[in-house]
């Protein structure tokens, strides 16, 4: 958490670096879904404060833009059966929503 000198106020800022393998998107997915829990906690929990700190988070996710992990950070959710390791066995068409 930083605090600006001039006016007070405060933002959350985080690093990540996210595993490399482009065949393991599930694995980043999972690991996105856990920084961003862990660092809306931690905004929430700051003292004193009803809302949640801005945050910022910065990093390589070793995605490309349009990729389930960059979806992640900017929808509020996404499928993540298109990258699970049973993926090979779902059948998107036959399945009922």
């Amino acid at each position: 958490q930083l605090r600006s000198v001039k006016t007070g106020q405060s933002i959350v800022v985080a690093s990540v670096h996210l595993y490399w393998n482009p065949e393991y998107e599930y694995v980043k997915l999972c690991q996105s879904r856990y920084l961003l829990d862990r660092v809306a906690a931690f905004a929430s929990s700051a003292e004193g404060l009803a809302d949640r700190l801005p945050t910022v988070i910065c990093g390589d996710t070793n995605s490309k833009p349009g990729s389930v992990v960059h979806q992640y950070f900017v929808r509020p959710h996404v499928d993540a059966r298109a990258v699970a390791p049973w993926r090979y066995f779902w059948d998107r068409d036959a399945e009922e929503v």
